[in-house]
């Protein structure tokens, strides 16, 4: 949310704050950007704030959203992900299905080829779909676990347009592939 001269605002109990803009896109610390906006405000103010990690996350997320370069697209068919996003900074593939620049697209992804071997040697694994954290052009984001070493991990997120049985079986036979093709 900003105001209408574009300064990032955000709303605690009825009161509304801005943050200068200024600050948010140089090199100062999140800690001196809270600080220098709470010492300009009165102690019946201050004494209403959340908490400082709560104050300190608002400032990173409107500090992320003012240098991301990327738009967001509109429609599934619309997203074109380009080859560097696919990859982790260790050069890693991270990205490991997508199924094509259809409407009806799936999304397969895992950070480590050791967690598709877990998977594979897994004697017990937990499926869990979720729908209140998914972007908004998808439906569902589907996480499967197996055990490991006596803990149960994440080894695979999936994100779904929907919750069809057809669904269900194409991304088990995405994964499936995945598995036969990386070994």
């Amino acid at each position: 949310m900003e105001t209408f001269k574009g300064k990032p605002l955000f709303e605690h109990q009825g009161y509304l704050y801005t943050v200068n803009k200024n600050q948010m896109t140089n090199s100062l610390t999140t800690h001196t950007i809270v600080s220098d906006a709470v010492s300009k405000l009165s102690d019946n103010a201050i004494s209403s704030l959340p908490n400082l990690r709560n104050l300190k996350r608002n400032v990173r997320k409107i500090r992320q959203r003012s240098q991301n370069p990327l738009s967001l697209p509109t429609t599934r068919d619309s997203i074109v992900i380009d080859p560097q996003y696919t990859r982790t900074a260790r050069n890693r593939t991270f990205l490991h299905f997508a199924s094509g620049s259809i409407d009806q697209r799936i999304l397969i992804v895992s950070t480590k080829k050791k967690q598709l071997k877990i998977l594979e040697n897994a004697n017990y694994i937990y499926l869990d779909g979720t729908f209140s954290v998914v972007p908004e052009l998808y439906f569902q984001l589907y996480t499967i676990h197996a055990t490991y070493l006596s803990h149960i991990v994440p080894i695979v997120y999936i994100l779904l347009r929907g919750k069809k049985q057809r669904l269900y079986k194409e991304m088990l036979q995405q994964i499936k592939n995945l598995i036969i093709t990386k070994f």
